[in-house]
């Protein structure tokens, strides 16, 4: 059941939780559940999940293969869930500019964010989403690493649960601000061995 009074647009805002994983550090009600993969892909990893609504590990594991889900089976009335993807673009770099979606920033990043009705834009269909809204960022460039943000929305109150997850993704922070392999100044680092 979606914990009471727990969206952010109301009675003013509820008591706000930090979460910081890896670079990312981002806000939301403290009142609700989170949860990380207890196993880690090849080329997307979920960095955490949060939500009104209790949540499960999305991973499961046998015979030393392992798969991984959504970390709910179905939205209730009410619920958003929130979930952060850290990703590798497998290729030489990462173009957000050739990712579908309205142009945005999210923490001075370059982003690309899409909203649509239903089970869409990574919300497994089986959610029973009446909303789903993505942003991808990008903030290590020059790099093929970015930033998925997925929110997975079920009404009655849909102006006020996207307002909720609105308000998540635009307080994200990233601590790293630059590639390591980049200056400041933008320019590429030559890295040696340390051996002469």
């Amino acid at each position: 059941m979606p914990s009471p009074g727990a969206l952010i647009a109301l009675n003013g805002r509820p008591t706000l939780g930090a979460k910081t994983c890896g670079p990312l550090t981002f806000s939301y009600p403290r009142s609700w559940y989170q949860t990380g993969a207890s196993v880690s892909g090849n080329i997307t990893n979920l960095v955490v999940a949060v939500s009104n609504q209790p949540l499960h590990d999305p991973c499961t594991q046998s015979s030393g293969s392992f798969t991984c889900g959504d970390a709910l089976d179905t939205l209730e009335a009410g619920a958003v869930e929130v979930e952060w993807y850290e990703s590798e673009f497998p290729g030489p770099t990462f173009d957000i500019q050739e990712h579908p979606g309205s142009a945005t920033t999210i923490d001075g990043f370059q982003a690309r964010i899409q909203e649509e009705s239903g089970s869409a834009l990574g919300c497994d269909s089986t959610l029973k989403a009446d909303v789903s809204i993505s942003a991808v960022i990008a903030p290590f460039m020059p790099s093929n690493s970015y930033y998925t943000f997925y929110a997975c929305i079920r009404g009655p109150q849909l102006q006020l649960e996207k307002q909720t997850a609105m308000l998540i993704l635009d307080s994200a922070v990233f601590a790293v601000k630059v590639h390591p392999d980049v200056s400041a100044n933008g320019q590429k680092m030559s890295v040696g061995s340390g051996m002469d």
